[in-house]
């Protein structure tokens, strides 16, 4: 695990911020954005004009920027899985690279689901586990001892009850982007 760690910390510090800026742009705006896994915040900070606040919350604080940016964005350490935030609170979640190295993806949606308000949104920024790049960054990320949970699409297709799916496009190199909304009480079935 070591070794994956300091792997994940060194791809995260060298990644090109141009990466996050069609992601960010993507986002709607709101009150309150929460990056799941959001590491050093590069998503955040350029997302974060578009919000009053911007949480962060990733499980190793090695991965939060020294030196603070613009924008008003708050790094919390906690598990994705057991978000330290109230119930309805956020306008927007976000998983950029980061479900799959969630210990239970299903437990990551369910928590973001019980943050995001009725109408909020939820982003997946991932790879698809059922392709050949999904399965290669699989089996690398668990040698160096990462979960490495990738779904399929049809496998987080079954974790989105209580959600629309607005938007599903398939990227390069097995990436995907899904957009979906949470459903209010009244939408429910």
């Amino acid at each position: 695990m070591k070794l994956g760690r300091a792997l994940l910390i060194a791809l995260y510090r060298l990644a090109p911020e141009k990466i996050y800026e069609r992601p960010a742009s993507l986002i709607a705006p709101g009150r309150i954005l929460l990056d799941v896994g959001g590491a050093r915040g590069t998503l955040a900070y350029l997302a974060s004009g578009k919000f009053e606040l911007s949480i962060v919350v990733d499980v190793d604080p090695a991965h939060f920027p020294r030196a603070r940016r613009g924008g008003v964005v708050e790094f919390v350490c906690a598990s994705g899985c057991h978000l330290p935030l109230r119930s309805g609170s956020v306008d927007s979640a976000v998983f950029h690279d980061s479900l799959h190295h969630l210990e239970s993806p299903r437990e990551g949606i369910g928590e973001a689901a019980r943050v995001l308000r009725e109408g909020g949104f939820l982003y997946v920024f991932d790879f698809d586990g059922s392709k050949p790049m999904g399965r290669v960054i699989r089996l690398f990320e668990r040698i160096v001892g990462f979960p490495g949970n990738l779904l399929a699409l049809s496998e987080l297709g079954g974790l989105l009850e209580g959600f629309s799916v607005l938007r599903l496009e398939r990227g390069r190199f097995s990436s995907y982007t899904l957009v979906a909304t949470k459903r209010t009480t009244r939408e429910t079935p």
